[in-house]
């Protein structure tokens, strides 16, 4: 049980952060995106992002909060199924992922709006790996502490 919390934390703290990248730091004027300031405040004012330059500061305003929602959704399904049913948690884990990649996919078609993106792609991936390698860490552990 308690490895199970640990990953629900991992996805709650996930979530928020990337709400808050995607509201905060992308300088929105709008009533809906003030609540991401209220849950979490990470203030990154807009002439440090010009630091990092055009090509850095895309990814960070836009793949990273995307590969957070992945390894949040991961982190969650991890923490429902637990790790005793690898099989339910593969399936799980291989539909979530395919549901990003077919989100892309239509994107690029334009039967969804918005931009595809290949690095968004390539996030989800990352997001995956992550969540797959700290599930075993996890596994270890358990196995030589049991």
């Amino acid at each position: 049980m308690k490895n199970r919390v640990i990953f629900v934390v991992l996805s709650l703290f996930s979530l928020m952060f990337s709400v808050s990248m995607y509201t905060d730091w992308r300088g929105y004027d709008h009533g809906l995106f003030y609540w991401g300031q209220a849950v979490l405040p990470l203030d990154l004012p807009r002439h440090w992002m010009g630091l990092l330059g055009t090509e850095y500061e895309s990814v960070l305003l836009y793949n990273i909060p995307d590969g957070l929602w992945m390894f949040a959704l991961c982190a969650m399904i991890v923490a429902v199924w637990g790790m005793s049913e690898m099989y339910n948690v593969g399936i799980w884990l291989f539909l979530a992922m395919m549901s990003g990649v077919i989100l892309e996919i239509f994107q690029y078609t334009g039967l969804v709006p918005g931009t595809f993106d290949w690095f968004d792609i390539y996030a989800y991936f990352i997001a995956l790996g992550c969540i797959v390698f700290l599930s075993q860490i996890q596994n270890k552990l358990k196995w030589k502490a049991g």
